[in-house]
């Protein structure tokens, strides 16, 4: 059992990303450190025979897991002038909008635009890198003013596909990525470009477990004595994940989840930045999970803090990996935008200028496990300052080192892997398993089944009074399913921690029942961490997390899905939940006049004003074609209504039809006539084709 720490509850267990994800970097002669491939050649790599067995399946890590081997890798699938199917451009032509090159041209510039110029992510200034435009830019632009590009010449080599099982969610069964190099006068550069994609649910492959089992039919193939075979049925997937309409829901209908760039390239230090894609279907600059700002975190209280209420980060297994971290903390920017490495002092004895410590380094790595896990899961950490002693810094992946098995001298990829991936560090014992095994051991055990047990969820979050306005006291409820098979032990607390926006506001310890297998339970916040039950209301967009079983005192099954995050907004916050058009099927020839219908629901806790028009913009690549605006009606917290247009530019609610595939969006509260508390959420968008 683990006892609550001092006045905060711990915050553990998510199937979210960690940020120790397969970019890659050279060794920098810079710095004084070797070739990447000789220091690596010197390393043992036995992961090409390496299996995790369970209930009769093997998972070998280099089939299902990191595949790296040259036969598959360097194939034509991968070819950008010939458009193959693993190809950087065959992948962002089918992430944009559309095929258009217009829509293919506006996400390639939301990308590399914008080291042009300093970005601000979560307060924190990402200072411009414009060699962006000669060195990478200028390879494959075809115009300017805006850029327009030739993707059959974009300078990005295939070097890995992953799978990603392990960071499956309640929403999606993990990811898929692909890991690309840059690429300069037919020589690799000290660059990757990761495209990261969700394992979307579907009729056949409805559960992370199904997933799991199409990921292990890879296993049955041997990449080098059946390359065609393999790479076929690594094509049957692939397309599932990166096919245009793959995720509905989401923006472009596109399954990406973010694209990673980790470089030195461009300038001095080491940098990663990270990419999400925003409701107008483009990628934005985004904060860099799981990498707290190290400028204003590293060496504060509020590193200290967060320690201290998160025990979780002080395990000596590797349960810390599904740990993350929250947006803001303690009411203050807490992940930043980019992260750095370089290995200049920082000023303390023993720390380089990148490594975490608290308390003036009287607190390292070194000495607090908690720190070294905090600091595995951060970017920077993960790719040097936390990795075993002798392991190559900069990537996991390298985008220059040779492809040969440094063991066999076999060209069979493995040479581009670090210890990390292969090896992990014997001296953190249990901490540290070689995470290819982690990996793989997760997947076993997907695929087998979990284990006999209680398993909680948390299944709806919900708060009190729900016109709840600012300044006013809101009371947190969840409710908790046991989807194990057996019951919770009796006299044993079932908690539940509350947090906004990362910060533990309250909890939920005084339901000691047993909660039987299939059964649920509601759990209402009680206390918190200054005493008090209910959280003080404050104005905008914030988020909600309720986690059941924080501080684990019940042994589940699996602890991977106790956490549930859901938006809570303060006052008025209009989103649109989908898109309809009548006709259904329409057509070009003849033209139809297609008419959009945008579903409009108020997640807020404020209900619009009666007799303000709730609106909705309807735009076609970019175009407005028609509008809904005679909707006068008070629209209520959680409440939803069904707007169709009526009028438009030309004076009709309609849109003539046209062949092609185009990007429609559905734009509520466009002219800004509510007060709207979030409006980077207004948007929505998805494709509509036409024959």
């Amino acid at each position: 059992m683990t006892i609550r720490i001092q006045s905060a509850a711990a915050s553990r267990r998510s199937l979210s990303r960690t940020s120790c994800w397969g970019l890659l970097l050279p060794l920098l002669a810079s710095i004084g450190c070797g070739a990447a491939s000789d220091q690596n050649a010197r390393e043992e790599s036995t992961l090409g025979s390496t299996q995790e067995q369970l209930c009769g399946v093997s998972v070998t890590p280099l089939r299902s897991i990191e595949i790296v081997h040259p036969l598959v890798i360097a194939s034509p699938r991968a070819d950008n002038a010939s458009n193959g199917p693993w190809s950087f451009r065959s992948l962002m032509e089918r992430m944009a909008a559309t095929a258009a090159q217009a829509d293919v041209d506006r996400l390639l510039r939301s990308i590399f635009d914008s080291w042009l110029t300093d970005q601000t992510i979560n307060g924190e200034v990402v200072t411009a890198r414009p060699l962006v435009q000669s060195l990478i830019i200028n390879q494959f632009a075809v115009g300017s003013n805006p850029d327009r590009f030739d993707l059959s010449r974009a300078p990005f080599k295939l070097l890995a596909i992953a799978t990603r099982a392990d960071l499956r969610s309640a929403s999606d069964a993990g990811e898929l990525r692909f890991v690309f190099g840059l690429t300069s006068g037919g020589s690799m550069q000290p660059m990757t470009l990761n495209l990261e994609y969700k394992l979307p649910f579907t009729v056949t492959l409805d559960t992370a477990a199904k997933w799991a089992s199409k990921l292990h039919e890879l296993d049955a193939l041997d990449p080098v004595t059946n390359t065609e075979a393999f790479s076929v049925k690594l094509q049957e997937i692939t397309d599932i994940v990166t096919a245009r309409g793959a995720f509905p829901s989401k923006p472009n209908g596109s399954a990406i989840s973010q694209i990673r760039s980790n470089e030195i390239v461009l300038t001095l230090p080491w940098e990663m930045r990270e990419f999400n894609m925003n409701g107008a279907g483009v990628m934005v600059p985004a904060t860099t999970k799981n990498s707290p700002n190290h400028g204003t975190v590293n060496n504060s209280t509020a590193l200290g803090d967060f320690l201290t209420q998160n025990p979780a980060l002080a395990a000596t297994d590797t349960s810390f990996f599904s740990f993350t971290m929250p947006n803001t903390f303690e009411g203050q920017p807490f992940l930043g935008g980019k992260a750095h490495e370089s290995t200049i002092s920082s000023g303390f004895a023993g720390t380089a200028q990148d490594d975490w410590f608290f308390a003036n380094a009287a607190q390292t790595k070194d000495n607090n496990v908690a720190l070294d896990n905090f600091g595995l899961l951060t970017c920077n950490g993960c790719h040097l300052n936390n990795k075993a002693n002798g392991d190559i810094p900069f990537y996991q992946v390298s985008p220059t080192a040779s492809t040969l098995n440094p063991t066999t001298g076999v060209d069979d990829g493995t040479g581009r892997l670090s210890k990390f991936m292969t090896l992990g560090d014997p001296s953190k014992g249990a901490r540290r398993p070689a995470e290819l095994t982690r990996r793989a051991t997760d997947m076993t055990n997907l695929i087998c089944g979990a284990p006999t047990g209680p398993d909680l969820a948390v299944t709806s979050a919900s708060f009190s009074p729900g016109n709840v306005a600012a300044g006013q006291s809101a009371t947190f409820s969840a409710t908790v399913k046991n989807l194990g098979t057996s019951a919770t032990p009796a006299g044993t607390i079932l908690g539940v921690q509350f947090a906004v926006d990362g910060t533990v506001v309250n909890w939920s310890d005084t339901d000691t029942q047993s909660l039987a297998p299939g059964a649920s339970v509601t759990l209402t916040a009680n206390n918190g961490p200054s005493g008090h039950a209910t959280w003080a209301a404050t104005s905008g967009g914030h988020t909600l997390q309720a986690w059941v079983d924080d501080v684990n005192r019940i042994a589940e099954s699996d602890e991977a899905n106790n956490k549930l995050t859901t938006p809570l907004s303060v006052g008025i916050d209009l989103v649109v939940t989908g898109v309809t058009w009548t006709p259904s099927k329409p057509s070009s020839s003849p033209a139809d006049a297609v008419r959009f219908t945008a579903t409009v629901r108020n997640q807020g806790t404020q209900a619009t004003p009666a007799g303000t028009i709730v609106g909705v913009s309807f735009n076609i690549d970019g175009t407005q074609v028609s509008w809904s605006d005679t909707n006068t009606q008070s629209l209520a917290p959680g409440a939803s209504v069904a707007l169709t247009a009526n009028s438009g530019p030309s004076g009709v609610g309609t849109w003539t039809a046209t062949a092609g595939s185009h990007a429609l969006q559905a734009w509520v509260d466009d002219v800004n006539r509510m007060n709207d508390v979030n409006r980077g959420n207004n948007k929505f968008q998805t494709a509509i084709s036409l024959p």
